[in-house]
């Protein structure tokens, strides 16, 4: 594991000990822009270890992930998510009629769609609007399920304060309200409500700051009246995870981009190669590649880069435990083991899933 010691050297630790690293020379691979490399995650090197007792590491990659059709293999007669459906039955290599007549129906029904909005403060006046023209989009055509995440609040809400109690309270009354213009949203739609940093009980000795993971859902006694005017209503936890035929989504309610680019370590450019015939071979060949490649937009490389580096490391938090506490009972949660069919990070963004 790559960690930093007390002295602030960069070291890799093992239960048998730590070596100190030299990374002036260390290139990542496949490239700088494919994952990040943080403190707290799992890591190897290549490189050459000193007389000294430094390692000078020449490359760095991240550990590949193992593939849900692999995992099957061993756990295919596991249920993890007890919802009735096995692994192998989700993998395109099984031979069971149950889980072939599952992934039959499933791909059949192209018109399904999940909405996951992020960031859902309804103590702000502008999210209610918004909320408004979002149901009116979907009104005549609801989804199946509308993914609601916090902070519901833009303030921590702590049981010692009667006030932010009854305005938090008051919030979810307000958008029971606004629900029940849309009865078919109530009737039709499934509403599942992820908590943030900022909402009951987690902010209670946080302050709003980092909280630890994972997160207990919203009490249910602040959605009393949405639950009278919505027919189905669940209070998540965060992370959680949703079981659709023969997939496997996790949703968690978290800024691991941020978290990541504050403390990922920066390694030095290549160095330009005296060869400079084979240089301009390589960018020439570079940039034929560029131009058969279609265009990706920056938020796109971001999701992807986001995405190979946890399922790399197979753990939603691969951060230290000053940096993002973890409670050890409830740990397994943030895994990653078998790798699910999505994952969904709610942030200050909305957007929608379609045929998750």
């Amino acid at each position: 594991m790559l960690q930093h010691s007390p002295s602030g050297t960069l070291s890799l630790y093992d239960p048998t000990g730590e070596i100190a690293l030299d990374t002036t020379l260390t290139q990542p691979l496949p490239d700088a822009n494919a994952n990040w490399f943080c403190p707290g995650m799992f890591i190897i090197l290549d490189g050459v270890y000193e007389e000294d007792g430094r390692f000078t590491v020449y490359t760095a990659l991240s550990p590949p992930p193992e593939r849900r059709e692999v995992s099957a293999e061993v756990f295919g007669h596991v249920d993890f998510l007890g919802n009735g459906v096995s692994l192998d039955m989700s993998t395109l290599t099984a031979d069971g009629q149950q889980g072939r007549m599952m992934r039959r129906v499933e791909t059949a029904l192209t018109h399904i769609r999940w909405v996951a909005v992020g960031e859902l403060t309804l103590d702000t006046p502008r999210t209610l609007e918004a909320l408004r023209h979002l149901f009116e989009h979907y009104s005549d055509n609801p989804p199946m399920l509308f993914i609601l995440s916090g902070n519901f609040s833009s303030i921590p809400v702590a049981p010692s304060d009667d006030n932010a109690i009854r305005a938090y309270k008051e919030n979810f009354d307000a958008l029971a309200l606004l629900l029940s213009e849309f009865p078919s949203i109530c009737q039709d739609s499934t509403l599942l409500f992820v908590p943030g940093d900022n909402d009951p009980w987690a902010s209670t000795f946080s302050g709003g700051s980092a909280t630890c993971w994972p997160r207990r859902g919203v009490p249910e006694v602040f959605l009393n009246r949405v639950n009278r005017v919505v027919k189905h209503v669940k209070c998540a936890s965060s992370p959680c995870r949703l079981g659709y035929f023969t997939s496997e989504v996790v949703v968690c309610r978290d800024d691991i981009v941020g978290r990541i680019q504050r403390s990922a370590i920066r390694f030095s450019k290549p160095r330009v190669d005296d060869n400079e015939d084979a240089m301009d071979v390589d960018v020439g060949m570079e940039a034929e590649k560029e131009k058969e490649a279609p265009a990706v937009d920056d938020d796109t490389k971001l999701a992807r880069k986001l995405v190979k580096t946890l399922l790399d490391q197979g753990y939603l938090s691969p951060f230290p435990g000053n940096k993002r506490p973890v409670l050890w009972d409830f740990a397994y949660t943030l895994g990653l083991y078998p790798l699910p069919s999505a994952v969904c990070e709610l942030r200050k963004k909305m957007k929608e899933l379609t045929n998750v």
